[in-house]
């Protein structure tokens, strides 16, 4: 990957339409009239999550943002977030009490958008070079987008196992490789509600290198519960990214022109390229 500006400077890193609420979920909110005697074995669990994802549309939120990594000072700041299911659209700008605007990050149809008013300068390009070595960009569209709406559960793994706790289900997916069975994800979903917990995800030698939870599910809008603590870690860096929601509405009816790609006139434009 490399990068093209118009002049020289080193890189820096840095709804839906109303609806009743029995129709409103998302992977870790589901309101499925199912009880925990009407679900048995891990497909059924996964399928009820399945079902869910695709009712959540949106959501606006502002929030306390920490981001830690081993060798670097924690970084804390505040921000506005907006995403939308439909589009892959999504918008993040962070401030802090002595940076009133650090960066504003907007990803849409795959492209991302990275304004840095310290160093006036847009940063543009496909985006998944968002958090490549060569672009210090660490906190990325890709992983908001896990921690707000969790990727569909694949229905096709060679084994799928549940196993039943007194308030809880451990769903595990197996895979069958040249050298034997592997686990590749493993999710604790709550009985009641059915709200997803835990989401880990496993590398072909058995070691996690995804970890997601959800914690303080509170009502946030018309009584519909949504975690206010969402935390992502990556065990094989150190990589942790934690949200911390104060303010949320659950909501499709995010206006189009947040998510417009712009170059403001008196910035530098760079382009990350792979």
């Amino acid at each position: 990957m490399r990068a093209t500006s118009s002049s020289s400077s080193s890189k820096e890193s840095l709804t839906v339409k109303k609806r009743a609420l029995s129709f409103f979920a998302a992977s870790f909110l589901l309101f499925v009239p199912l009880s925990p005697a009407q679900i048995s074995g891990g497909s059924a669990v996964i399928q009820a999550l399945n079902r869910n994802l695709q009712a959540f549309h949106g959501i606006r939120a502002y929030l306390e943002l920490e981001l830690s990594q081993p060798g670097n000072p924690i970084n804390r700041s505040q921000g506005q977030l907006a995403m939308r299911a439909d589009g892959d659209l999504f918008y993040f700008k962070t401030f802090s009490p002595l940076t009133p605007h650090y960066f504003t990050l907007v990803s849409k149809k795959r492209t991302f958008w990275l304004q840095i008013p310290k160093l006036k300068t847009v940063y543009t390009g496909p985006l998944e070079a968002i958090g490549r070595d060569q672009f210090e960009m660490k906190v990325t569209p890709q992983d908001f987008k896990m921690m707000i709406l969790p990727e569909a559960v694949d229905q096709t793994p060679d084994q799928i196992q549940a196993a039943e706790q007194a308030d809880r289900w451990v769903v595990t997916l197996n895979r069958v490789s040249g050298t034997g069975q592997y686990k590749e994800r493993e999710l604790v979903v709550l009985k009641d509600g059915l709200r997803v917990l835990k989401d880990t995800r496993f590398s072909l030698d058995g070691k996690p290198y995804l970890e997601i939870q959800w914690n303080r599910f509170e009502p946030v809008e018309n009584g519909s519960l949504f975690p206010l603590d969402i935390t992502l870690f990556k065990p094989m860096t150190g990589y942790l990214l934690r949200l911390k929601i104060r303010k949320a509405a659950l909501s499709g009816r995010v206006p189009e022109e947040l998510f417009d790609l712009g170059d403001p006139a008196s910035y530098r434009k760079e382009t990350i390229s792979g």
